[in-house]
């Protein structure tokens, strides 16, 4: 459970840190340039502090809450790693959403470097010249926001899933999946406010 909070957590601070209009974040993630070690070090004992404690922490309140809701039916520990199975798939939809503006934006200087790794003026593709052109990037928030409803949808559907040999009972296990979904929903829309706006 905590690989996968740690994914999603740093996923959410990278988006922030990268895409926010925070400047502070930026400046306190950025010690090499910034050379503001205090801020640094806030930055990553909140990053740590986050990842480690608060988001583990709230996702087992929402887990002990999910095991009230659906009657009680099995030890809260047990229905929390299973209900982590939610985060998997948002966390990763979260990073590809996270990286895929750099493969538009950037994908002519693949094909370019594909063709001249070492920069010496090969042409091994023929696409060592190719010019700079942004793939459709007035598409990038459209399909960002795609992704993470992806994700939210195999996140729910996995954590459903997961839960089955749990709790037995469908209108039960419904119940069971309310408080999570929530949250899943949640952690989603702050995922699409930093990159639809």
């Amino acid at each position: 459970m905590f690989n996968v909070t740690i994914m999603l957590v740093v996923a959410i601070a990278f988006s922030i840190t990268m895409l926010g209009p925070w400047g502070f974040i930026k400046d306190a993630a950025n010690v090499t340039e910034s050379r503001q070690i205090t801020s640094f070090l806030v930055y990553v004992a909140s990053l740590w502090g986050l990842a480690l404690v608060v988001f583990p922490g709230v996702f087992m309140l929402v887990s002990k809450a999910a095991n009230r809701m659906g009657g009680g039916q099995t030890h809260d520990r047990t229905l929390t790693l299973r209900l982590a199975y939610i985060l998997v798939p948002i966390g990763i939809f979260a990073w590809i959403a996270f990286s895929l503006p750099a493969l538009m934006v950037n994908y002519s200087y693949i094909l370019s470097v594909l063709s001249d790794p070492l920069g010496l003026g090969w042409n091994l593709f023929g696409t060592a010249n190719i010019e700079f052109n942004p793939f459709y990037p007035e598409w990038i928030p459209l399909i960002q926001g795609i992704i993470l409803l992806t994700g939210l949808y195999f996140g729910l559907s996995r954590g459903h899933t997961a839960i089955k040999e749990l709790v037995k009972n469908p209108q039960l296990r419904a119940k069971t999946m309310i408080i999570p979904g929530f949250f899943a929903i949640f952690v989603v829309n702050v995922l699409l406010k930093l990159y639809m706006g």
